[in-house]
């Protein structure tokens, strides 16, 4: 069910000073209170900063009900928008560093082994 544009246009909520009137706000397909929301995100935003902002989510909302209006019933949905194919060499086994070669560039060894921090508290 489409909802008709006209009943989108924002409206100030009571108190809201002497805001413009909604007439000359863009209109908003969603009722969003700018000033609600930079109280949660505790913003202090001035009036022109809060007015600057509904008109940029006018648009950013806007355009999103532009693209849900795309007409896609006959398009598949897809994780890719161009086809993709595999480009990794194959899997082939071959032979790995021998020991002297792992431990070659380690900063600090122990025996055979590499030697690292202890992360882990010991329980007493």
């Amino acid at each position: 069910m489409r909802v008709p544009a006209e009943s989108f246009r924002h409206r100030p909520r009571e108190g809201a000073g002497d805001r413009p009137p909604s007439d000359t706000l863009p209109t908003v397909p969603v009722e969003i209170d700018i000033e609600h929301v930079a109280r949660l995100a505790r913003l202090g935003l001035t009036d022109e900063e809060l007015a600057r902002f509904r008109e940029q989510l006018a648009v950013i909302l806007e355009h999103a009900e532009r693209v849900r209006e795309v007409a896609a019933e006959d398009v598949p949905p897809t994780a890719h928008p161009v086809p993709t194919r595999n480009v990794f060499r194959e899997d082939e086994p071959r032979p790995g560093l021998d020991r002297e070669e792992a431990l070659a560039n380690a900063p600090d060894r122990e025996d055979d082994r590499f030697k690292v921090p202890r992360i882990v508290e010991e329980v007493e």
